[in-house]
């Protein structure tokens, strides 16, 4: 995308405390940002991005209406593809290998925009509920290994206990 990050991020503001940052940052802004100060700080803000949940931009041929469904297992949002070329679907979400993304069950594959936003491509004519979740992968393989280890451990602990008790114990000396 050709999209700045402030964008990709959703940044609807910037707050700058010194005058030098605050001067810099007014020059790169778009026209849409407002700048206003006060004793302390140069406040920077612009209209809050009209796109739903952590979608951060769309490919033009994409309709993405104002409807998300955020929760601690993903998040669902309505689009629709109107073009016969794929489209693209850019989240405010870092990339990490663990994304899984399905519109109306069939399974898409995240991949990384930006080389740091998760973006979903989308199929020509595709319309429906794209469902974005995250597992970090070695999440389970972890479990089970904890799991697996903790008998181990248990035996082992116990064991040592055992050896430790049928010594009998010498007592030191304070004076000698």
């Amino acid at each position: 995308t050709k999209a700045p990050y402030l964008d990709l991020l959703k940044v609807d503001e910037i707050v700058a405390e010194k005058v030098k940052p605050a001067e810099l940052a007014s020059r790169a802004l778009s026209p849409e940002w407002r700048r206003t100060a006060d004793i302390r700080a140069v406040r920077f803000t612009r209209p809050a991005s009209k796109l739903p949940g952590t979608v951060s931009w769309h490919s033009a041929s994409m309709a993405v209406p104002g409807s998300s469904e955020l929760t601690g297992a993903g998040e669902t949002v309505s689009l629709r593809n109107d073009s016969d070329k794929p489209g693209l679907v850019v989240f405010a979400r870092e990339y990490y290998p663990g994304f899984h993304a399905s519109l109306d069950g069939i399974e898409l594959k995240p991949r990384p925009v930006d080389a740091l936003f998760v973006g979903v491509d989308i199929p020509p004519r595709a319309s429906g509920a794209l469902r974005l979740s995250f597992m970090p992968p070695l999440l389970i393989p972890s479990v089970l290994a904890a799991l697996g280890g903790l008998p181990c451990w248990s035996i082992f602990f116990f064991m040592s206990r055992a050896k430790t008790k049928s010594r009998p114990r010498r007592r030191a000396a304070l004076f000698s």
